[in-house]
């Protein structure tokens, strides 16, 4: 009978399904059999939805575009191909982060409904507007101005996407 394989390999196996690695690239690496890879996958509700598949299809045809021409590109411009990459790695980091600390803030205003913590509306203004600012670090999208404007008798609305 074989060993039963760790929850902590699995749990690596399980990691690079969902980055998208094939269940052929995973059999390989991990030296698993077709079925009890199949079966783990199927038994534990493992799923990568068509959304994700076609991101991962994306970033995949996109990177390889990036490759492609930094093996062109002068030392500056490969310096600056790499600060941008960094750039943005690093401000998936933040939102990730500021989501994070926006999960555990939600948590806590709902422990301080439960548990009679505010004391005034005051605070519970407080408390949500903390969080907006999270939520609008977390997930930045243009912002939008309205003007209003009144020409004669009707009023005109003019809404500009600001960045």
């Amino acid at each position: 009978m074989a060993k039963a394989l760790s929850a902590d390999f699995w749990a690596s196996v399980k990691k690079d399904y969902e980055k998208g690695l094939s269940q052929a690239e995973l059999r390989k690496k991990y030296n698993l059999s077709p079925s009890s890879l199949a079966n783990k996958i199927k038994r534990s509700g493992w799923e990568i939805t068509q959304s994700q598949k076609e991101a991962i299809s994306a970033f995949s045809e996109a990177s390889g575009k990036i490759s492609a021409e930094f093996g062109k590109a002068n030392e500056t411009q490969k310096a600056e191909i790499i600060n941008r990459i960094n750039t943005i790695i690093d401000d998936c980091e933040i939102m990730a982060s500021n989501r994070h600390l926006a999960k555990r803030f939600q948590a806590r205003i709902l422990d301080g409904f439960n548990d009679g913590m505010f004391e005034s509306s005051k605070d519970i203004k407080a408390g949500t507007s903390a969080l907006k600012d999270l939520e609008y670090i977390a997930n930045p999208k243009p912002s939008v101005e309205v003007n209003q404007s009144q020409n004669q008798s009707n009023a005109l609305i003019k809404i500009e996407f600001v960045e």
